[in-house]
């Protein structure tokens, strides 16, 4: 009775011991949020080809295939004004006006059938801004990246509409600080949108050279978060003002980076 007593008893569930195995919930690491998804792997364009030629006639095999085995119809001959004795011979000789003018009837139905089919696979305006959206959205969930130019001259309208018409375009946070002494154009987003946006400034627009107007950067890296909710423009009379209004967004760095670069 003794050893009764202080033998454990391990299919007991309040004993410390038991058959069964508790595992924790496992948690995702918050760095994993941002983990950046592995790249396919690069194919020449002739290894493109090839994969596409195989495609289509493995395609083309099972569906001559199904018809062998009685499975679908056999498709029509696809008749054309060049193979039109070699298809419809007797046809064409006994009555070649009418037989012509069939087979420029089925030419016609193909391609109104095609250009039928590319109009419904197209994209509604408000499908492509959905489309655009969601890539941006996948970008920006990988991280956030900021970019900070500084522009010497921002009086020409049209750089003016290429920086705010490509930072709305390409759903990029941040403001165009125009200043007497120069402007400061910080952008933030996903990593691919600011990639974009640095060719714009860097590459596609001509600052004007003879004017001594160029665009620099100022600095370029990954954020923990987004400084700014919107993208806008912003005016400032002189540096007090300038720093002044950095300051709201914790950046008055940027400015003094910027004057180093004198």
């Amino acid at each position: 009775m003794i050893g009764d007593v202080n033998r454990v008893n391990a299919d007991n569930d309040i004993q410390p011991v038991s058959i069964y195995i508790q595992h924790p919930v496992l948690i995702k690491a918050p760095w994993l949020n941002h983990e950046a998804d592995a790249k396919p792997m690069m194919l020449t364009k002739k290894e493109m080809k090839r994969i596409r030629r195989n495609t289509r006639q493995e395609l083309l095999k099972d569906k001559q295939d199904r018809i062998k085995l009685g499975l679908d119809p056999p498709p029509p001959p696809k008749v054309k004004l060049s193979n039109l004795m070699n298809v419809l011979t007797n046809e064409a000789i006994k009555d070649p006006t009418s037989v012509e003018i069939m087979v420029k009837q089925q030419v016609e139905e193909r391609l109104q059938k095609h250009l039928q089919t590319n109009e419904e696979r197209k994209l509604t305006k408000l499908q492509k801004h959905e489309k655009i959206h969601a890539q941006h959205e996948k970008d920006i969930q990988k991280g956030y990246h900021t970019v900070i130019f500084r522009v010497h001259n921002l009086e020409n309208g049209q750089h003016r509409y290429k920086i705010d018409i490509n930072a709305k375009q390409c759903e990029l946070v941040g403001i165009c600080l125009q200043n007497p002494r120069f402007n400061l154009v910080i952008v933030e987003g996903g990593e691919k949108s600011i990639k974009f946006y640095k060719k714009l400034m860097m590459n596609r627009i001509q600052w004007d050279q003879s004017d001594r107007n160029k665009c620099d950067i100022v600095w370029e890296g990954q954020l923990l978060n987004l400084n700014f909710q919107k993208w806008s423009f912003m005016h400032t009379s002189n540096d007090e003002e300038a720093i002044g209004l950095l300051e709201k967004f914790g950046l008055t760095s940027y400015w003094s980076q910027s004057i180093a670069l004198d």
